[in-house]
């Protein structure tokens, strides 16, 4: 593989000048960046050109979003030291993931985004083209189902909101879609950086509103119940499979891990601060999720609601999710931008097309955002239940994509002393490695159980609705 790929630099190199950067990467690792430029040619961009704070922000809002509102409730089933035992070390385990996905982009700059490791972890035959179709795959319906997720909880933020002049749910989901689309245009990362801010200004508040509003009123279903009884305990409060969706719901909540290597790529200088914006993201992204889910969990207990924007009653439901429109907004605009660039990379890697901008390459991105965009509107009016869909998503792609892979990507960084390294350090990481493997495994099965399970629960029980409905799906109805 190295080969091929330092010939092709070399072909690069004796055809045109070639950015200092573009030098760096091929003397160091014999692979090109995909975004290097030609540093003579002005007709050109540059997408090189995100800051460690800025990556730091888009980090964090792929992060805290559609994940930390689902914490609260899969906390109440597993129990407050089982909750946060697993809240903790999911978050551990992630932070270990980020950081060596950082290792892996640093000694692959050929690698764009997620899927682009196959070919490194499988080589370039058979096999290696098998598994970069299978993991393009898996890797565009994550981004595309956590998107349409997204329009789907700003469906249920519209349809609170509208009382009174409400419209049918596919109207709304279609609103989110167009809006999703307007911004998730923006070729360049750093140029939606900016949504960003306003994005995880606007989640904050909006959870910290419910969070002091349930401290201060309690729970607006527990006022309303004739016995109040939180029925707060330490351990599992339910069985296997409700578990089991319970722990995958906290995976996907620090389910950002995949998307870090395309932001690795669009930063100015990753190799001095990509590591930077990737742990101080993930010290704050645990911390919050500690504080807000403990103490909703405390003081509401049975009668959280999942989202969890509607603990507080209908007056607080309102107001929070009034607030969080625009962080709902940024998080389908950021999935749909990262499945979107996927797509139009592989497309155009190779030509100058990718770089320039042509008619060819506005159109390729254009219609590749529209196709993912249609894709998941959807979806998110054909899976109409927000906790289960985070469920089936966390189960199946972010035991993928957070745990097992970056494990065979640390084998691989690694695989020259796997032999030689005799030290009792060095066997303890490679065992830390294998047992990740091994834990992405188990969770992406047993949790696709447990999420399969309460589907079929939920459709039993009717409280979920059909397909493509206009029917009101607000959590105060």
């Amino acid at each position: 593989m190295s080969t091929n790929v330092s010939d092709k630099s070399n072909d690069y190199k004796a055809e045109e000048p070639v950015s200092s950067t573009v030098v760096r990467d091929v003397e160091d690792s014999g692979e090109k960046d995909v975004f290097a430029v030609n540093g003579s040619s002005e007709n050109v961009t540059n997408f090189r050109t995100t800051g460690w704070i800025r990556a730091s922000v888009v980090m964090t809002k792929t992060q805290i979003g559609l994940g930390v509102l689902s914490i609260p409730a899969a906390l109440q089933t597993l129990g407050a030291a089982v909750g946060l035992v697993v809240l903790f070390g999911l978050g551990l385990i992630t932070a270990w993931s980020n950081h060596t996905s950082g290792k892996f982009k640093q000694a692959h700059p050929s690698v764009h985004s997620t899927p682009d490791t196959s070919h490194v972890l499988f080589g370039k035959g058979v096999v290696g083209n098998i598994a970069f179709t299978i993991i393009s795959i898996c890797y565009f319906l994550f981004m595309t189902l956590i998107s349409a997720s997204s329009m789907l909880s700003l469906s249920i933020a519209f349809n609170t909101l509208g009382e009174g002049m409400r419209i049918c749910t596919v109207g709304y989901v279609g609103i989110a879609a167009v809006a999703v689309f307007i911004v998730a245009t923006m070729r360049k990362l750093d140029h939606i950086s900016w949504a960003g801010w306003v994005a995880m200004f606007c989640i904050v508040v909006s959870v910290m509103i419910v969070v002091i509003a349930t401290a201060q009123a309690g729970p607006a279903k527990g006022n309303e119940a004739a016995v109040f009884d939180k029925k707060l305990s330490a351990g599992p409060s339910a069985g296997f499979a409700s578990s089991m969706n319970a722990v995958v719901n906290i995976l996907f909540a620090y389910a950002g891990t995949p998307s870090y290597p395309a932001i690795y790529s669009e930063m100015r200088d990753p190799e001095r601060d990509y590591y930077k914006a990737v742990h101080s993201q993930q010290v704050f992204s645990v911390a919050f999720y500690f504080i807000t889910s403990i103490i909703l969990w405390y003081y509401g207990g049975q009668y959280i609601t999942s989202p969890a924007l509607g603990t507080a009653g209908e007056i607080f439901q309102k107001i929070s999710y009034g607030i969080s429109i625009p962080a709902l907004l940024v998080s389908g605009l950021l999935y749909a931008h990262f499945a979107s660039k996927q797509v139009f990379v592989r497309m155009m890697r190779g030509t100058k097309h990718l770089v320039e901008p042509t008619m060819i390459h506005w159109g390729v991105w254009l219609g590749t955002v529209a196709c993912v965009v249609v894709f998941c509107f959807v979806v998110a009016n054909a899976i109409p239940f927000f906790d289960s869909l985070l469920g089936l998503v966390g189960s199946l792609f972010a035991s993928l994509f957070c745990i097992g892979l970056p494990a065979m990507m640390w084998l691989d960084i690694n695989r020259h002393n796997i032999k030689t390294n005799t030290s009792l350090f060095f066997r303890c990481k490679l065992a830390w490695a294998i047992f990740l493997i091994t834990l992405g495994a188990f969770l992406c099965v047993s949790g696709a159980y447990g999420t399969i399970v309460g589907i079929k629960q939920s459709f039993d029980d009717g409280t979920v609705g059909s397909p493509f409905s206009c029917a009101d799906n607000s959590a105060a109805t």
